[in-house]
């Protein structure tokens, strides 16, 4: 458990690090870490993916669901 803390921490401080060098130098220097614009752009389809994948997945148990006529306080 405290090895996969560890790697959510060092990724977090690695970006963050990153994020702060970054956002102080002006906006066309050669000297930047990260392309944040793709980064953005790559954030945003990733989220897109799983909001369409959580709109299906909860599409399909709810068809199951009204197809089997159980309720959800069945479930409990």
């Amino acid at each position: 458990m405290r090895f996969l803390l560890g790697i959510i921490v060092g990724a977090a401080i690695t970006v963050g690090v990153a994020y702060v060098h970054d956002s102080g130098l002006p906006a066309q220097s050669a000297q930047r870490y990260v392309n944040w614009q793709a980064v953005d752009e790559g954030w945003r389809e990733l989220s897109a993916r799983v909001r369409t994948g959580w709109e299906n997945l909860s599409a399909t148990v709810d068809r199951r669901l009204k197809s089997s006529r159980l309720h959800a306080s069945d479930w409990v």
